[in-house]
């Protein structure tokens, strides 16, 4: 039986892979943070906190919004998420480098 070849780490190499995005985040919390919580309260329908909540309400306030839940702190337990735009938010991150 032959070896199967290792896994690269295609993450770390391209900036643009380098936080799971929306579907790919795949635990069933997450810790929601951010400063755009006034506007996820609009589309829950209830007030929203900094807090533990289903990684699948979260998906679903932030498809609302039109926006992408992106993983922040991975080794968190549990995950750190914020909802924003994605592509902003690499923009940012590139800008302040």
């Amino acid at each position: 039986m032959a070896k199967r070849p290792r896994r690269s780490n295609v993450r770390r190499e391209d900036p643009k892979l380098q936080f799971r995005i929306n579907q790919y985040i795949r635990v069933p919390e997450v810790r929601l943070v951010g400063d755009n919580l006034e506007t996820i309260e609009e589309v829950a329908g209830r007030p929203v906190e900094s807090g533990i909540y289903s990684t699948r309400q979260v998906q679903n306030w932030a498809n609302k919004l039109e926006l992408d839940m992106v993983e922040i702190s991975p080794k968190a337990k549990p995950p750190v998420v914020k909802v924003i735009d994605y592509q902003k938010f690499l923009y940012d991150k590139k800008k302040k480098e």
